[in-house]
């Protein structure tokens, strides 16, 4: 969902995949920043690269925070688009949330950012919420309803009362449902004899 959002967005896209051991913030800041010169070249290159190098404490991290905020103002060509995938890897920083609660609510007009998570960040965004510059899609949101399960799985020639019980067991999880559609379809397929081994 968020690959097919950030295709539509008519948007430069910066994508950081994050990965476990990058809790250490020059470790995150350096892929987060190279992302983002991959579509905006010299940014970073000012004053945040020599500040990452530092031994920052906690109460600096506001401080990196509106560094970032001046060089994205200071790099502003074409409307970007920052994706940070897996964040919930990285959860556990002592860095994050200081550093997000900072620069969300001052993006520039120009720079929107999706964040995908497994668990919600733990930081305060009721503002952002309540002012409408922050949408939350979690996990509820995304299931599938009995009618569209039961399209999906018409879609793959199996019945409705197959698309009930596929809901039973999937709780109506997107990738669990298609699975199960697609496990279904083939199963019939080829006890059907319409499949050939080569």
């Amino acid at each position: 969902m968020a690959i097919d959002f950030a295709e539509q967005s008519e948007r430069r896209i910066a994508w950081y995949k994050v990965d476990a051991p990058e809790t250490q913030l020059k470790i995150f800041f350096e892929y987060l920043i190279c992302s983002i010169q991959a579509k905006r070249p010299g940014f970073g290159s000012y004053s945040l690269c020599s500040l990452i190098e530092q031994s920052l404490e906690t109460n600096q991290i506001p401080l990196l925070a509106d560094v970032f905020l001046y060089e994205l103002q200071l790099q502003a060509a074409h409307p970007l688009l920052i994706v940070i995938e897996d964040l919930h890897l990285v959860c556990d920083a002592e860095w994050l949330v200081p550093f997000f609660r900072r620069l969300l609510p001052l993006l520039p007009a120009d720079v929107h950012v999706i964040i995908t998570s497994r668990t919600m960040p733990p930081a305060s965004f009721w503002r952002m919420r309540s002012k409408q510059t922050l949408a939350v899609i979690d996990e509820e949101m995304l299931l599938f309803s009995a009618e569209e399960a039961a399209t999906l799985f018409e879609h793959y020639g199996l019945t409705r009362e197959q698309a009930e019980i596929a809901m039973e067991h999937s709780r109506g999880r997107a990738a669990s449902l298609s699975d199960l559609a697609a496990t279904l379809h083939f199963a019939e397929a080829a006890t059907h004899g319409e499949t050939t081994l080569v």
